[in-house]
């Protein structure tokens, strides 16, 4: 991401409809909690996505 100055990306399912957006921020505190990533397909979202 850094090397191509972008700060987020969008993230989509399996026939590539977009289901969210991950930042440089949400991956600087998946690093800041080791352990705290999870791996593998998420779970579908019930409602829209909130922060």
């Amino acid at each position: 991401m850094t090397h191509n100055d972008v700060t987020a990306v969008l993230v989509v399912d399996g026939v590539g409809r977009p289901i969210g957006v991950v930042s440089e921020a949400d991956l600087v505190r998946k690093v800041a909690r080791p352990g705290s990533c999870r791996t593998g397909p998420a779970a579908p979202a019930d409602g829209p996505l909130r922060r």
